[in-house]
């Protein structure tokens, strides 16, 4: 498993979420090297499997927000997302509503 972790050291993290069977999280990385290496860029899917856990916050601290809302004047919020498989806690500055078209996928890998 170390290795696994270690190969995406410093890559880009593009999705992460529980499945919608709601019993595993899933992790998609887009990982590069250096185009001198040869190695191709790649799509890759860590899927933690039975995860009753996964707590997601933001890198930037609560202080940092408080100060946010002081300076900038931007008004924090908070909001409890309570459903039969999960429970979401999330801090936020505003929120916006929009309608999905039939096919919304929040990650597609392409071969570009």
């Amino acid at each position: 498993m170390q290795r696994a972790f270690d190969d995406v050291f410093d890559q880009a993290l593009i999705f992460h979420g529980f499945t919608d069977y709601m019993r595993d999280y899933e992790v998609i990385t887009y990982s590069t090297a250096s185009p001198s290496t040869g190695i191709a860029p790649a799509f890759d899917r860590y899927m933690f499997q039975y995860c009753v856990q996964a707590n997601v916050s933001s890198s930037v601290s609560p202080a940092t927000a408080d100060l946010w809302s002081r300076e900038v004047g931007i008004r924090f919020h908070e909001a409890v997302i309570e459903g039969n498989g999960h429970r979401i806690e999330l801090e936020f500055s505003d929120l916006a509503v929009t309608p999905l078209e039939p096919g919304y996928s929040p990650f597609i890998v392409t071969t570009d």
